[in-house]
């Protein structure tokens, strides 16, 4: 039941979908307004290491659904918004790179990247640009010789970084620093060198504060953390049931609170990548390096919640209370009408068990906030999943006898007597659960659908502006992609 709870809140309260701009959160097809050249006021000594920047996750998909859309800015909307970190993830088949998110073609392929890169580095040399650089949706394990066939094609070899060694502003300026994650010859840094936090996976919106949580911690710890090291903390996350639109929508405002509580104590918080972020808030972590002119511009106000965080928690925690008291009243009118249904012993049974494994889990789940590492968490979770799997498998043998004998007798001296207590409360808990989950299932359909038609009309919207910026694109992948 604690499962279904979970995807209830996920479908109903993750419905609110349209174009937002927010000074937290955008997914409008452009910035609010634009910051190409905020690198020209760093020092020249000052190491790459030590700068506080802004980074998309996924930074060319901008396609294929919520499930995997993570931007909404072009390549060049987002570098001049500020953007300095980019998340490049390539397919490789037969020499070809192409633009990739899992499954989902972004459109698009590895020598766009490049070119709106060198194009931008060339009108704006003060500049520098990191570009994690991966294989996606294919398992060749040998990109490197296409990776360099590219650069020679669409942009030049003197535009790397090359050296495994974190260079300074001076040296970083005008150049791509490829942050490499495949194996080969160094083309520059190695990914693996920086200290990261990407814990990306969301299962649900309930799992929203643990990303937060981790977020937070390894913000917290960049400041006093080797500063020959680049730091970088992932915002973004997703899950079955909670996709990165919606995670951003909850992640982003925490996120933007808590860095506009900082803006006075110049600490160094490395890269920041974000999905959906919003002009304001890559200020905010632009502002990390321009103390004097953006403190008048972003002073700190009280910290607001968001309103659909607390209808969120808010309704789990009365939901929650509601089924703990079902549970406990179960046990007990079981254990009362304990052997006064023969004509279906178990029915006593069955309330009973099932309000131990229901209360059972819902106080692990509580109690594992306590365990944030270690044996008791790898423990806590092992019995949560075996309690899970045993109330169900105990719910549909409920469902038998339940449904098997109705209508039974509630005259004790009949044939087929069943206590009518007993009786009652077991169909009306079993036929709410199955209630419940068709609910659920409803919410999600008409999520589905909103997905598709919002889908298509983004579709229509980024587009021109997509090749506004490279040129006509093509819809058609490439010989070999699908």
């Amino acid at each position: 039941m604690k499962i279904l709870i979970e995807l209830l809140l996920a479908g109903v309260i993750g419905l609110n979908y349209g174009a937002i701009q927010r000074p937290d959160y955008d997914d409008t097809p452009t910035p609010e307004f634009l910051n190409p050249s905020w690198m020209a006021t760093i020092p020249d000594d000052l190491p790459l290491s030590e700068v506080t920047m802004p980074g998309t996750h996924n930074t060319m998909a901008l396609y294929g659904g919520v499930y995997a859309e993570c931007q909404t800015w072009s390549l060049a909307s987002q570098l001049q918004a500020g953007i300095r970190y980019l998340d490049i993830r390539v397919r490789h088949v037969k020499g070809n790179l192409t633009l990739h998110h899992g499954v989902s073609y972004q459109r698009a392929h590895f020598g766009h990247v490049l070119e709106g890169v060198a194009d931008f580095l060339r009108e704006y040399p003060s500049e520098t640009v990191l570009m994690r650089l991966r294989e996606e949706f294919s398992e060749t394990y040998d990109i490197y010789g296409a990776v360099v066939d590219y650069i020679h094609r669409y942009a030049h070899w003197d535009l790397l970084w090359h050296s495994r060694l974190v260079p300074t502003m001076a040296e970083a300026r005008g150049k791509l620093i490829v942050l490499q994650e495949f194996a080969g010859p160094d083309l520059g840094m190695r990914y693996g060198s920086l200290d990261i936090a990407d814990d990306w996976k969301v299962p649900t919106l309930l799992h929203v504060e643990d990303k937060w949580q981790s977020v937070y911690e390894h913000l917290e710890a960049a400041p006093t953390g080797n500063k020959a090291q680049i730091f970088l903390t992932y915002s973004s996350g997703a899950g079955v049931f909670a996709y990165p639109r919606a995670i951003a929508q909850r992640i982003n405002p925490q996120l933007y609170d808590y860095l506009r509580a900082k803006t006075e104590l110049n600490q160094r918080l490395g890269i920041i990548c974000m999905d959906f972020p919003a002009a304001p808030l890559i200020q905010t972590i632009i502002g990390f390096q321009m103390k004097e002119s953006w403190t008048d511009m972003n002073p700190s106000p009280d910290v607001e919640r968001s309103p659909q965080k607390a209808v969120l928690i808010s309704t789990a925690v009365v939901l929650n209370i509601i089924w703990w008291m079902v549970m406990i009243a179960a046990i007990g009118v079981g254990t009362v009408h304990l052997g006064h249904c023969p004509l279906q012993p178990y029915i006593p049974i069955y309330l009973i068990v099932l309000g131990v494994s229901s209360i059972c889990s819902l106080t692990l789940t509580y109690a594992k906030s306590i365990w944030d590492d270690g044996f008791a968490c790898i423990l806590s979770h092992g019995c949560m999943a075996i309690l899970h799997l045993f109330s169900f498998c105990w719910f549909i043998a409920g469902n038998f006898w339940v449904y098997s004998i109705y209508p039974p007798n509630y005259t004790p001296e009949g044939p087929r007597y069943c206590q009518k207590t007993a009786y009652q409360f077991a169909f009306i808990v079993t036929t709410v659960v199955w209630a419940s989950l068709v609910l659920a299932c409803c919410c999600g359909c008409s999520f589905s659908a909103m997905t598709c038609c919002t889908t298509i009309v983004a579709r229509r919207r980024l587009i021109p502006n997509r090749n506004s910026s490279y040129g006509a694109i093509s819809d058609e992948p490439p010989a070999g992609d699908v």
